[in-house]
């Protein structure tokens, strides 16, 4: 729920992810630093901070993980959350299910 003059956190990606390949989010709109966590199912695959925004950040995409969901969450020093959830690709770039 925002305040008068915030600005909502926004999260934006190229591609979506495949099993294999690189990931690359970018997240802004917000003042401060952040910290980015990725998750695969409930396992962490990785976090890490971002002293200054706009925040680039790349994970691998594990083997077996095709069908999975990827989560990003951001989370700004004011406490601001945005959270993306993406399906798992296959490795040619096929899915079984569709969309956003």
């Amino acid at each position: 729920h925002s305040r008068e003059g915030d600005r909502p956190v926004i999260l934006e990606y190229e591609r979506r992810p495949i099993v294999g390949e690189p990931f690359a989010v970018a997240a802004h709109g917000f003042e401060g630093s952040a910290w980015i966590r990725f998750f695969v199912g409930e396992e962490l695959l990785a976090e890490m901070g971002c002293p200054d925004p706009p925040c680039h950040e790349v994970v691998y995409i594990p083997q077996g993980t095709e069908g999975m969901t990827l989560r990003v969450v951001v989370t700004d020093q004011e406490g601001q959350t945005k959270e993306l959830e993406l399906a798992i690709g296959g490795a040619r770039g096929e899915t079984m299910t569709a969309g956003m």
